[in-house]
């Protein structure tokens, strides 16, 4: 659905783009409303109905539905941004590596993972030589 706006189809059989599953469930009619997240349209929400009436659906079905379709838009446009900010507090800009408090809160959930299955852990340490030397040289767009 390239546009913004609902479309409404009275005669679903005689539509060109109508599935024909749909038609042999019996679908008369369909109304589409955009579900739009960050102005792009990312999915539909649909009502059909599947008696003889094709008539138009009256304005209050039309507004309720939209309102539908925009609050399901922005619960997944909070989700995105949500999953964005934790990823952003977890990981490095730079590199995009977990940050040292993401290393640290899951070496802590590990520590305590062993300790209550009696367990034993390892830890293996590397260090990279020379990384402030190449940030200083080539910038920060070198890791980029």
């Amino acid at each position: 659905m390239r546009q913004k706006k609902f479309i409404f189809v009275p005669n679903y059989a005689a539509h060109p783009q109508s599935l024909d599953a749909f038609i042999e469930s019996g679908m008369r009619s369909n109304l589409a409303v955009p579900i739009i997240v960050a102005g792009t349209t990312i999915g539909v929400l649909a009502l059909s109905w599947f008696n003889k009436d094709r008539t138009q659906p009256s304005d209050h079905t039309i507004s309720f539905t939209e309102t539908i379709a925009s609050q399901i838009g922005l619960a997944l446009e909070r989700t995105q941004l949500e999953q964005n900010l934790t990823y952003r507090a977890n990981h490095d800009d730079l590199t995009k590596l977990p940050s040292r408090g993401y290393f640290i809160s899951r070496l802590e959930a590990a520590l305590d993972s062993a300790r209550r299955h009696d367990r034993l852990i390892a830890l293996m340490v590397i260090e990279l030589d020379g990384f402030k030397a190449v940030n200083d040289q080539a910038g920060h767009a070198y890791w980029r």
